[in-house]
């Protein structure tokens, strides 16, 4: 089994421990990095920002200070960052090494879910277990994620994402992993 533990970014990340994450490759989504990073891993990690700045389908970015984003981006310090062609190409732009990726190489709409554009990266990396840890809508019907320096919002969305989420698990080996 080539093993990929997708790190969401529900409330229970608080909780996030090693003991959370096997062997094989991490991948993060957005400020989830900030906690993965934190637990120094040895497993080669990716860390996605897909919500960011892209002059091709979004406005600029309003600030252009990636030190404190408005999409709630966060500096990895070691990973490689992944970057969405449509959406985030002009985020950290002094931040190596990344790669860019394009949901629609993978058949996927430049809008769809993070979570949708890692599974897909995933399976092309040879991926075939799925490991989702702290995907709170779906493990317990949350809608709180825990977004950089700790701040808690909610998301009505999330809930939908969970739903097109568990559709696309259905031909996977997978697990959901609840921090307790």
């Amino acid at each position: 089994m080539n093993d990929v533990w997708i790190i969401g970014k529900g409330e229970s990340l608080q909780r996030l421990t090693k003991k959370h994450i096997g062997k094989g490759i991490v991948m993060t989504i957005n400020s989830s990095i900030q906690q993965v990073e934190a637990l120094n891993l040895s497993n080669l990690t990716f860390a996605l920002f897909k919500d960011g700045a892209s002059p091709e389908y979004l406005n600029e970015c309003p600030s252009m200070d990636c030190s404190f984003c408005p999409y709630g981006n966060v500096y990895p310090q070691r990973a490689i960052m992944l970057l969405h062609r449509h959406e985030s190409i002009q985020c950290m732009p002094d931040y190596y090494p990344k790669m860019i990726l394009d949901a629609e190489k993978y058949g996927l709409n430049w809008k769809n879910e993070s979570v949708l554009l890692l599974i897909e990266f995933a399976l092309s990396l040879g991926c075939d277990s799925f490991h989702f840890v702290c995907f709170d809508a779906v493990t317990n019907g949350s809608i709180k994620a825990l977004y950089r320096d700790n701040e808690i919002l909610e998301n009505g969305h999330y809930l939908q994402q969970a739903e097109r989420l568990k559709e696309r698990c259905k031909t996977l080996t997978h697990e959901f992993i609840e921090t307790k």
